[in-house]
């Protein structure tokens, strides 16, 4: 068990961020989601959602339609590269 845990403390300490990947009844493939890994709790990586994709329908060709949404949670990195004088929009957090 020490030897898991400490697995899982290198694969969340070497991302930054996870982007899935979704396969709709269209045939298409997209990012539905876009989240933040906020580091491990016990025998869990935890994470934090940044964008959402959410489906409004399909158009007359039956393909997928929807756009992106921010959660309103800028990632925890953003504070470091402030610091840094990097200049960072925070507004593409907000939705």
């Amino acid at each position: 068990l020490p030897n898991q845990i400490w697995m899982r403390e290198q694969i969340a300490s070497s991302l930054d961020i996870i982007a899935t990947v979704t396969r709709f009844a269209d045939g298409s493939s997209r990012v539905t989601q876009i989240s933040e890994v906020t580091g491990v709790e016990v025998d869990l990586v935890t994470t934090q959602d940044l964008f959402t994709f959410k489906r409004e329908g399909f158009d007359d060709q039956g393909a997928v339609m929807g756009r992106f949404q921010a959660t309103g949670s800028p990632p925890r990195f953003y504070e470091e590269l402030q610091r840094r004088g990097d200049n960072v929009n925070l507004a593409i957090f907000r939705d």
